[in-house]
């Protein structure tokens, strides 16, 4: 009987500690990087990966317009690795590299450009956010992706990184000045910088191509009107 009770004490001291350790892990892991409520954006590739943390595993993944509510764990076999998961389904694979989180290149998966890598750095503030750009656009002007950077442009704006937004539309209509939806992203941009008079003008710009292009106008977004009056 006693032997009973010591072989069951070891089995219950064990698994307590195997419990522990794994919980100090996570704890040691979450405390080195800003995990929960951070977001991270691929300012520097043709696909437009956001990635909003909203607690510790709880994930919003963004991938192309697409929308997963998933759940983030540590990969069992390396733990240098996080694996996010929706419906028990594989999404993505990262690791973490100077405050960066570094995606496995998903390129048949999500139609990401061939480079091994793609940075997802942390949405901060405008000004950082402009400074990523900036470079980004320096580095790629022979391949400039008109569609995947006006979709950049529109991503940033709904994170509130208005002037970033409104410097990426200004480099589009430079090469493209008839594209007619940069002209609205331009608007909401410069309306969420307080730039009211100039908002007005990229407004009433769409409206005369939307126009002038045959375009449906029962399309124009009823703000354009409220903002033009």
């Amino acid at each position: 009987m006693k032997k009973k009770i010591i072989l069951f004490l070891l089995i219950f001291i064990s698994i307590s500690c195997n419990s522990q350790n794994k919980k100090a892990e996570s704890n040691i892991l979450h405390s080195n990087f800003p995990f929960n409520n951070s977001l991270f954006f691929s300012y520097k590739s043709i696909c437009n990966i956001k990635l909003e943390f909203l607690s510790d595993n709880d994930v919003v993944l963004i991938i192309n317009g697409k929308i997963i509510n998933g759940k983030m764990t540590q990969d069992k076999n390396d733990k240098s690795y996080f694996n996010i998961m929706e419906n028990k389904k594989h999404i993505m694979s990262f690791s973490i590299e100077d405050s960066k989180i570094i995606v496995e290149n998903q390129k048949y998966q999500f139609g990401c450009e061939s480079a091994k890598f793609i940075e997802l750095i942390q949405v901060d503030y405008d000004g950082k956010s402009l400074h990523e750009i900036k470079e980004y656009i320096k580095e790629n002007t022979d391949i400039f992706d008109i569609a995947s950077l006006n979709d950049k442009a529109y991503y940033l704006e709904q994170m509130k990184c208005y002037k970033t937004s409104a410097y990426i539309l200004e480099q589009i209509l430079k090469k493209h000045p008839d594209r007619v939806v940069a002209y609205l992203n331009l608007g909401d941009a410069r309306w969420g910088i307080n730039d009211k008079e100039n908002a007005e003008k990229s407004y009433k710009k769409y409206i005369e191509l939307m126009t002038s292009q045959g375009k449906d106008l029962n399309k124009i977004p009823k703000r354009v009107y409220d903002r033009t009056k």
